[in-house]
């Protein structure tokens, strides 16, 4: 029963360096992350600034495309509208502009509301009916 306790307590120091060790890695990716700013509000262009180029794109792309194929479409719809914030890589993802990941979030905003399929393939955007109907309804002049 000794030697069972022995190797019991060894295992429990072996563990807790072990477990010390990777707290330390932990803490010191949080303190990276921290040390990166945030863009501050109203520099970078706004999510809803996305959803009509992203529909135009679609109809240009005969209704359905991949991420890629929209994203260089509403790249060029919106060229003259992307400012330097936009341009700017984001810190997590360097080899992106930041308006990208805007857009993607504008289209996540768009699925939830029905103007964009939830149902299309992954990778894949496509317009719905609805979508349709309301790119109509903002081209109106009111």
């Amino acid at each position: 029963m000794t030697a069972f306790r022995e190797k019991v307590n060894e295992l429990q120091k072996e563990w807790g360096n072990i477990f010390a060790k990777v707290s330390v890695r932990r803490r010191r990716r949080k303190r990276s992350r921290k040390a990166q700013k945030r863009l501050e509000r109203g520099l970078r262009t706004r999510e809803d600034a996305f959803r009509a180029p992203i529909l135009q794109a679609l109809v240009l792309l005969d209704g359905s495309a991949s991420m890629a194929e929209v994203m260089d479409q509403v790249g060029d719809l919106m060229e003259d509208e992307l400012n330097e914030y936009d341009r700017s890589p984001l810190p997590s993802t360097p080899d992106s502009p930041r308006w990208r990941n805007t857009a993607q979030w504008a289209r996540n905003a768009m699925v939830k509301e029905g103007l964009l399929a939830s149902d299309s393939p992954r990778g894949v955007w496509e317009i719905t009916a609805e979508g349709k109907q309301w790119l109509e309804a903002q081209s109106k002049p009111r």
